[in-house]
């Protein structure tokens, strides 16, 4: 076999026994004060910030250090809980960091509204959060979550960029090739995330792109990405707003 599919092979079944050990922790995702914040794994579990003005950024300890990643789901709850840890200041404010923020927030709090949010309900059911910042061999996703449709669910490949750069289609494809080749470790790790039976054809990718709104797209942009679901957002009154660019 392949060295880099056995490389890919145990590091997916690393994070599939912390995406286990996550999920049947219980509660990951926290309001503290007004804070957003929830456990992200990694290499190791990691409490992190998903408020506005510093989203999927570090949190500070008591001594205003930055807090790492730790191998112990309970310590890093407790980083993500704890009223006494602050946000990294200044925060990374860009606003498609800002949009995966939100998109995390929702789909792990209120994953049956999520859809509806983000203009494709007629597509899904629900969309549950997996992971996100995957970074493992050539693949690269800003964020996996698992939709829904009926009794039929399969993954869906998020990137977001402020700016329209087609080429962002690349980067989903390399993705979901190399994951085919690893179907059952992939299975697997969907299902630790969710707590949900992955049965059935599951490979059937959404490969969703999602950038800031234009009002005049161009259209040679649009002829390279209509093999992906393409979603626009845009800031309106301090609350954003998503929208179907592409079937």
């Amino acid at each position: 076999m392949n060295k880099d599919i056995e490389i890919l092979k145990s590091k997916l079944a690393h994070i599939t026994a912390l995406a286990k050990t996550r999920k049947e922790n219980g509660e990951y995702c926290f309001k503290v004060n007004d804070h957003m914040r929830y456990v992200r794994i990694s290499t190791k579990f990691r409490a992190v910030s998903l408020d506005r003005e510093n989203p999927c950024g570090h949190l500070l300890n008591q001594q205003g250090k930055k807090i790492n990643g730790t191998k112990k789901i309970t310590t890093a709850i407790n980083h993500a809980r704890s009223e006494l840890n602050k946000n990294h200041k200044p925060g990374n404010q860009k606003p498609e960091h800002q949009v995966q923020a939100f998109i995390i927030w929702q789909a792990i709090t209120c994953p049956n509204e999520l859809p509806t949010t983000l203009g494709i309900k007629e597509k899904f059911d629900s969309l549950l959060y997996v992971t996100d910042e995957l970074s493992l061999n050539d693949i690269r996703a800003d964020i996996v979550l698992l939709g829904v449709k009926g009794s039929r669910c399969h993954p869906v490949l998020i990137e977001l960029k402020k700016a329209r750069n087609a080429k962002v289609a690349k980067q989903l494809d390399a993705a979901k090739d190399t994951l085919e080749k690893v179907e059952s470790e992939f299975r697997q790790f969907l299902e630790a995330a969710t707590g949900l039976q992955v049965g059935g054809n599951f490979l059937n990718f959404s490969r969703v792109i999602i950038w800031g709104k234009s009002l005049n797209p161009r259209k040679d942009t649009a002829e390279k990405i209509k093999d992906y679901l393409a979603i626009q957002y845009e800031k309106v009154n301090d609350e954003f707003r998503f929208s179907v660019e592409s079937p």
